[in-house]
């Protein structure tokens, strides 16, 4: 049996507010209940159990905090190296959060955060 887990961490100093979320998988992006529908359809004939799917639209992650959005369990044939190294791009997941302060970041997937001006919130600070 493998695992793959993806999470998000927040590693600052203050809380982040989570702005919009992106959950895509095959190139659309879908709301999270979408999201969770077509990730089962996905790999409902895979061997892949999907153990735990997160939706954190519009909440608040305190400093230190990790949360773990989406985990699988493969059972260990010929493709799971293949299929493991995929999800990445295949699944992704884009989000902006926002400090306190109005200062804003875009993080997509495992790659670092970058400034932005602003993010759709439907929080107010």
């Amino acid at each position: 049996t493998a695992y793959w887990t993806f999470k998000i961490e927040n590693n600052g100093t203050g809380p982040a507010i989570i702005g919009s979320v992106d959950y895509g998988l095959e190139g659309e992006d879908y709301s999270f209940n979408d999201w969770v529908d077509a990730l089962y359809e996905e790999f409902k004939n895979k061997n892949i159990d999907l153990l735990t799917l997160t939706g954190f639209d519009d909440g608040i992650i305190s400093p230190g905090e990790s949360i773990d959005v989406l985990s699988l369990r493969f059972k260990i044939d010929e493709n799971t190296s293949e299929i493991v190294s995929s999800l990445p791009d295949k699944i992704p997941v884009r989000f902006c959060y926002c400090s306190i302060y109005g200062a804003c970041w875009i993080s997509k997937d495992s790659e670092r955060p970058r400034r932005n001006e602003a993010c759709e919130r439907k929080i107010e600070l």
